[in-house]
């Protein structure tokens, strides 16, 4: 009922979630008035932040997603919204011959709910098939070796880039990522700058250490402490 008249309509319209909130208030049953009950909060309520139309320029070719700021109760439906629009993306470059680049900074957020933890594990597998890359940035990387969701998606990457760790399970992560435990000693509480590469079969260990006061250095000096 609620695309039926956008499919006839020669007009573009993306419907929101009070047209399927009015639609749920005209029907008689009891389990509907239930549902529309539910939805309120996020329709007419303090959580309706998504329930207009967007008034961000999807087309553009670099787009960021910020969820930091997101509470708990809004924290569900946001991922659900973002995760969507991100593989219709996806979906639609892949059809026009254009790859996607999908970067997941904080990596280990989206693990701790169970629904973008399976959504972005079933995107991982099958986002290759439609054009789209995607790069999962952490520095919890203990953490994602207690998840199998997460496990499973670093032994389906082809590239893993890992830096200096501290106080990890080095056998667990040599099992994962595949690679030996003495390529880990090029890792583990090690100086930064310096870590490895593996791409497919192949782990390269790596020494970018950059000399402190150069403009390099303080180009890419993240630390806040350190000037």
């Amino acid at each position: 009922n609620l695309y039926l008249g956008i499919v006839k309509s020669k007009e573009r319209y993306v419907p929101v979630m009070s047209d399927f909130y009015e639609i749920l208030l005209r029907q008689k049953e009891e389990e509907a008035k239930d549902i529309a009950l539910a939805l309120e909060l996020f329709v007419n309520g303090s959580l309706n932040i998504f329930n207009h139309q967007t008034n961000v320029d999807t087309d553009n070719r670099f787009t960021v997603y910020g969820i930091r700021d997101l509470g708990a109760e809004l924290s569900p439906i946001a991922m659900m919204v973002m995760l969507e629009n991100i593989q219709n993306r996806i979906v639609q470059n892949g059809k026009r011959g254009v790859a996607t680049w999908l970067y997941i900074d904080e990596y280990h957020v989206l693990l701790r709910s169970d629904y973008s933890a399976q959504y972005l594990q079933q995107l991982w597998k099958k986002v290759r098939k439609q054009g789209g890359l995607c790069t999962g940035i952490t520095q919890n990387l203990t953490d994602l070796l207690q998840s199998y969701v997460a496990t499973t998606m670093i032994s389906n990457s082809e590239f893993v880039a890992i830096l200096k760790q501290a106080n990890t399970d080095s056998a667990e992560m040599a099992k994962v990522i595949g690679v030996s435990q003495e390529q880990l000693k090029y890792v583990t509480n090690t100086q930064s700058g310096k870590g490895l590469l593996k791409c497919g079969n192949v782990v390269i260990p790596f020494d970018n250490t950059i000399e402190k006061g150069t403009d390099l250095y303080n180009l890419y000096n993240t630390n806040i402490h350190d000037s």
